[in-house]
């Protein structure tokens, strides 16, 4: 007879186990879970593995793994002989499969989160990663996915028949040579337009299901129907991906106010697309002019960095993300927003010097149109 603690739940019966020709006679056991327990135990016993693993994050240069199911413990040496061997490439996500064994077909996952050597700076695919897909294309976002960016950039809008679809412009001009207009067309007719190498205009539920565990998705809310916000959130429910995935971005402050209205806990960004006037200087393209901003600020703002902080303080905005020009952005910006427990991002950057140069001074997020090759030209 063996005697056996179930773990099972915290009764921690104690069983006694002996077999019989080829049943398993098990008493002890105060509910069924006890027995099948003991018959585990007896012929199969399984363990779940928590090891350590080397990394390529030169600042933490281990991270903890686990099994996502319980591993056959006369198999456990081997495993951890192999995980032992092996060095995981950064970044890569809590959660996230790092090995798959292929005889138990069991996965070894994360515990938690590395970067890797680009640091704390997170790398944003503008619309996917555009620079080899037509932007927010299907194509683009699986790209996304499968080079590991920290996030996914994408823009949406409402179809005649409400579905989320995801477009950076609110018609068809610029990528299909079109004047249809995406507002004003169901979802339906909108698929028999080609937006380049055979894609179609993605739903924002089909980029849902691309969308890594630990990757965020930052969503641009566009002028219109502010409806779009809670029907966006609802999918997002719906969906594998997080709340804690998700972060709005827009210009329209009454976007940002709305969704930190009804969504307080989330994360949104006001965006700002400074622009460059022919004397050389400076000034932000915002959804209101510097007049108007006046108002909403204790006392007039007296710069650009002051304007574009109060813009987003007024938008009730967890910080900015901006058009990264260097010869105007200094530290002293991100300072000011880091100061105030704010979030400093800036787009877009495809030259790998620039990043360097903004990753350098403290920035949060760098949106990019090959934000896969930024990042590892960055490592």
């Amino acid at each position: 007879m063996t005697e056996l603690i179930c773990i099972t739940c915290p009764r921690s019966c104690r069983l006694h186990v002996e077999k019989s020709g080829s049943d398993w006679q098990i008493s002890g056991n105060m509910c069924p879970r006890g027995k099948a327990y003991a018959i585990q135990e007896m012929t199969d016993p399984r363990r779940t593995v928590t090891a350590v693993m080397r990394c390529d994050d030169p600042e933490q240069p281990q991270i903890p793994v686990r099994t996502d199911k319980p591993y056959p413990q006369t198999q456990i040496p081997a495993l951890l002989n192999k995980l032992y061997s092996m060095t995981v490439k950064t970044p890569v996500a809590g959660g996230e499969v790092i090995y798959t064994d292929p005889a138990a077909n069991i996965n070894i996952i994360a515990s938690e989160s590395r970067k890797g050597q680009t640091g704390a700076v997170k790398f944003i695919s503008h619309r996917g990663e555009s620079i080899d897909a037509p932007e927010n294309s299907l194509a683009a976002f699986r790209l996304a996915a499968e080079r590991k960016t920290d996030g996914i950039e994408t823009d949406i809008h409402f179809s005649a028949d409400e579905v989320i679809v995801c477009s950076h412009d609110p018609d068809l001009r610029r990528i299909c040579n079109s004047e249809t207009v995406i507002a004003q067309t169901s979802f339906a007719d909108l698929q028999q337009y080609d937006i380049g190498n055979g894609e179609k205009l993605p739903r924002f539920t089909d980029l849902l299901q691309t969308v890594n565990p630990g990757q965020q998705l930052y969503v641009e809310i566009k002028p219109g129907d502010l409806r779009i916000i809670p029907a966006m959130m609802a999918a997002v429910d719906a969906s594998p991906v997080s709340r804690e995935q998700i972060v709005v971005i827009s210009f329209q402050r009454a976007a940002i106010r709305e969704f930190k209205t009804l969504y307080p806990e989330q994360p949104a960004l006001l965006l700002a697309g400074l622009q460059k006037e022919e004397n050389g200087s400076f000034s932000p393209a915002i959804d209101e002019t510097f007049d108007v901003l006046k108002k909403y600020c204790p006392s007039e703002p007296d710069s650009l960095l002051e304007t574009v902080f109060a813009a987003a303080g007024e938008a009730l905005a967890d910080g900015i993300d901006v058009r990264g020009f260097p010869d105007v952005i200094d530290i002293s910006w991100v300072k000011k927003f880091h100061h105030a427990g704010m979030y400093f991002a800036v787009w877009t950057i495809d030259n790998a010097s620039v990043a360097e140069y903004f990753a350098g001074i403290g920035v949060d997020s760098i949106t990019s149109n090959c934000a896969a090759k930024i990042r590892d030209e960055l490592s």
